[in-house]
């Protein structure tokens, strides 16, 4: 039983062996091994350790060099003959367990980690950074293991296949007529054509597509030679130049089919001779006009308009998105501040946006709209040759102009992007990945926390919730991870003491729950508080939406808090996601709820009277709003909160009788019956306004012809009014609604001359009698204004003043967080300073 297990043992590192072997190809042998040690490990149950096998050392020639004292049988052997021979001899005594060489290694700043023996390699940053200035680039600073994109841990998985397309719909590549050397393996050919022949067995109507379409000039030269600025050719490179093949550089797929499809004329550096029409056609080509063996499931895209928004490419990716969701396309986000068209100006499933980033880790552009960073300028790769083969093709370091910063971090996530799905679609065949699942775990994977992820902290608020490509990452956890999406969205304040809902549903996708752990929870933190607590989600209704109500203590200035699921790998591993994405999980992006000082402007149930609410009413409506006790009434039952009185109108109160009192006939101004609220003071006593927020319940009901109709209005001058809700007619069903509307400090509305008006109006204009059967009711109204209070203001009182300096000793000697005037979660001297400039501020 021994020997079968040590020759299989020897039989699988012979495999191992030849693997590196051919992997590493002409590479020489004593580079990967020391040729002269050989480990051996014995079984200390079966052998003594004096006695070492006298046959196999007689073979090897082999001299005991040392023995482990940590791991009992390990001995390593000085050896004479070839290695081979010695591991075969050592293999064949039954207290041998293994028998292995001895493998070189090298410092990891050496950047030989990786299984490419592409000399230009160690160049290539964006794919594995190590944070040393390269030859061709000796003054780009560099951060090591920040910005690329883990491309290691990806081959260690995969390194691509020839059955997988992408397409360049770009300049062209130099891979036809010049061909080059780390291009010409990845040359697409056209199976459904054949060329300089007529035939025509594909879908288009293209005679002799067989390396793929030039659109710029309607031929089938898609060749980039000079003088093109060789855009699509650099492109190239980094998506599939052949790799371990002794030349130049590593593509990121090791084997792939690029398809050439070109829209910008071969003389144009800046491009002016392409337009949006050339790029339809372009996508018509490569997702209509190809039989399926031989059509992408990646294009890339580095370019766009700032020329406005053309309705036709935004129709047009739209219609894709849905007609072909295969098919994923990526665009550069730009090289401007300017909004590039289609890439930031379009959200859909199937598309993906952007932006770049530097060795150091830093942005040139990253705006709203961008999805992703990836590595961008200064990235070595293949260019235009002048000879052929194209020996020296490769691009220098430089800030080249023809091959723009997110034209290189296209590349890259255009390369990692064809990369998963190819891996997706040959190897885990379980589960089928459409564009939109691709796109969203590139950015799942890139955005959770890593061993090899770095959050990019020079990019300001341009890059929130971005973060890096990170190919590695997403090879190793191939399957889809949960989806959490918030019902309602977080409120961006509230008032100091109030609570609010959050709402929020989950689907796990292909991840599953962890056992003992809520696949959906969420995490609240104060600022006065130094740690996240969580907020127990309730059980999901029928359509899947939990709700965990959020209080906001008094003494806090705002609020932060996340989402989180935690769900488990195939095999078991457990990791977690959050909502807001995070950059890494000990610097978290959180939504930000700001804590406002809540004053109460008005409040009524109308139980005691009228409260300055008034009625005009035009001369021929019967029906008028009026105070009064709905139960006196057959058409409902009772007000809103279980009192007596609420405001009616479209019913009798008295008579009893709904028939007769129904709003119709408006004939003069104001149309219908019309209820006044009194004019209010919004203004706050201090600090900083940020909103009022008008509350009510209401019922609403017409059970005829809904010529009927109630709104409600609000104004800031008396004379402009504004509609805030237009209810719906319930036909035979009435019943008390919530209603809750914000206004803005910056509307119109908030001033010292608020007002609320609700107007029922019978608009078929006739005096018909009572048949409209309406019935309408308001009652429990309240209105509140908030506003930021100044640092200094610890009573909240409105003003900064020797009260407040009262207010904060007391505070600050009884450990209240009240005194925390400079909001870093504790008392210190800090405070008292920030109060002080508060004091002489006025705020």
């Amino acid at each position: 039983m021994q020997r079968s297990l040590v020759r299989v043992a020897g039989t699988a590192l012979c495999l191992a062996t030849t693997a590196c072997l051919a992997q590493s190809k002409a590479q020489d042998l004593n580079d990967i091994i020391d040729p002269g040690l050989l480990i051996v490990r014995f079984d200390p149950n079966l052998a003594p350790r004096s006695a070492h096998p006298i046959e196999a050392i007689e073979k090897s020639g082999a001299r005991v060099r040392h023995e482990s004292k940590v791991l009992p049988g390990l001995v390593i052997y000085e050896i004479d003959c070839p290695i081979g021979q010695a591991m075969e001899a050592f293999a064949r005594e039954p207290s041998v367990l293994y028998a292995e060489p001895s493998y070189r290694l090298q410092l990891c700043s050496q950047g030989t980690a990786c299984p490419t023996d592409d000399p230009l390699f160690d160049e290539q940053w964006g794919l594995l950074n190590y944070g040393l200035p390269t030859t061709a680039c000796p003054d780009v600073p560099s951060v090591d293991g920040v910005a690329d994109i883990n491309v290691c841990a990806a081959w260690e998985i995969y390194t691509g296949s020839s059955t997988n397309t992408v397409a360049l719909v770009d300049t062209g590549i130099s891979i036809q007529s010049d061909y080059h050397e780390d291009l010409v393996a990845s040359r697409w050919f056209n199976s459904g054509d054949s060329i300089d022949s007529s035939d025509n067995g594909d879908p288009n109507n293209l005679v002799d597509d067989y390396y793929g379409w030039n659109f710029a000039s309607n031929t089938n030269d898609t060749s980039d030679v000079q003088p093109h600025p060789g855009h699509g050719t650099r492109a190239a490179g980094v998506i599939g130049a052949e790799a371990n093949n002794e030349l130049g550089i590593a593509g990121i797929n090791w084997e792939v089919r690029l398809l050439p499809v070109v829209i910008f004329p071969y003389d144009d550096v800046v491009s002016p001779g392409s337009s949006t029409a050339l790029a339809i056609e372009a996508w018509d080509y490569i997702l209509t006009g190809l039989n399926p063996a031989d059509s992408p499931r990646i294009s890339y895209n580095a370019f766009g308009t700032v020329f406005g928004e053309p309705n036709s490419v935004l129709e047009y990716l739209a219609a894709a998105s849905v007609s072909y969701p295969d098919h994923l396309f990526v665009f550069a986000a730009g090289n401007s501040a300017e909004t590039i068209f289609p890439s930031r100006a379009v959200d859909l499933p199937n598309l993906i946006c952007v932006g770049d980033l530097l060795p150091n880790g830093s942005s040139t552009w990253a705006s709203d709209g961008v999805d992703l960073l990836a590595p961008g300028l200064m990235n070595v790769t293949t260019i235009i040759a002048t000879n052929s083969p194209a020996t020296n093709g490769y691009s220098e370091c430089v800030q080249n102009v023809a091959f723009g910063s997110t034209s290189s971090a296209t590349a890259h996530m255009a390369g990692a992007a064809a990369l998963l799905q190819s891996y997706k679609d040959d190897v885990l065949t379980t589960t089928y990945w459409d564009a939109a699942d691709i796109r969203k775990h590139l950015i799942d994977t890139a955005s959770r926390a890593s061993t090899h992820f770095q959050p990019i902290s020079t990019l300001g608020d341009r890059t929130s919730a971005v973060g890096t490509l990170d190919i590695g990452a997403a090879m190793e956890t191939p399957y889809l991870f949960p989806d959490i999406e918030l019902v309602d969205p977080i409120p961006e304040s509230i008032g100091r003491g109030c609570d609010f809902t959050v709402r929020a549903k989950i689907d796990m996708r292909e991840s599953s729950a962890v056992t003992g752990i809520d696949p959906l929870r969420l995490f609240v933190k104060p600022d006065t508080g130094t740690s996240y607590a969580e907020v127990t989600f309730g059980s999901p209704d029928m359509n899947g939406v939990r709700e965990a109500v959020v209080v906001a203590p008094m003494a806090a200035s705002r609020l932060e808090l996340y989402l989180e699921s935690s769900f488990e790998a195939i095999p078991t591993q457990v990791l977690t996601k959050t909502l807001p994405i995070d950059l890494a999980s000990e610097d978290r992006e959180p939504f930000i709820v700001e804590l406002d000082e809540e004053v109460l402007v008005h409040e009524t149930g109308f139980e005691s009277g009228s409260d300055g609410w008034t009625v005009i009413t035009d001369t021929g409506v019967s029906g008028a709003w009026e105070r009064g006790d709905p139960d006196a009434s057959v058409a409902q039952d009772g007000d809103a909160h279980g009192g007596t009185y609420c405001f009616v109108t479209g019913m009798a109160v008295t008579s009893g009788d709904p028939f007769t009192s129904d709003v119709d006939a408006p004939t003069s101004s104001p149309a219908g019956t019309v209820l006044y609220s009194p004019v209010f003071d919004l203004t706050p006593p201090g600090g900083t306004a940020t909103k009022a927020k008008v509350s009510y319940w209401r019922w609403f009901g017409e059970q005829s012809d809904g010529s009927t109709s109630i709104s409600v209005d609000i104004t800031g001058d008396g004379s402009a009014w504004r509609t805030i809700e237009d209810p719906v007619r319930y036909y035979n069903s009435c019943g008390w609604i919530y209603r809750e509307f914000e206004i803005d400090a910056s509307d119109d509305e908030y001033t010292d001359e608020f007002q609320v008006r609700i107007r029922v109006i019978d608009n078929n204009g006739t005096d018909n009698g009572g048949d409209e059967l309406l019935e309408a009711m308001l009652d429990d109204v309240r209105i509140t204004t908030y506003y930021r209070a100044c640092t200094g203001d610890v009573n909240r009182d409105g003003i900064v003043d020797d009260d407040d300096f009262t207010s904060w000793i007391a505070a600050y000697n009884s450990g209240s967080m009240k005194a925390d005037c400079n909001e870093n979660g504790g008392l210190d001297s800090g405070d008292f300073a920030a109060w002080i400039a508060s004091y002489n501020s006025g705020c």
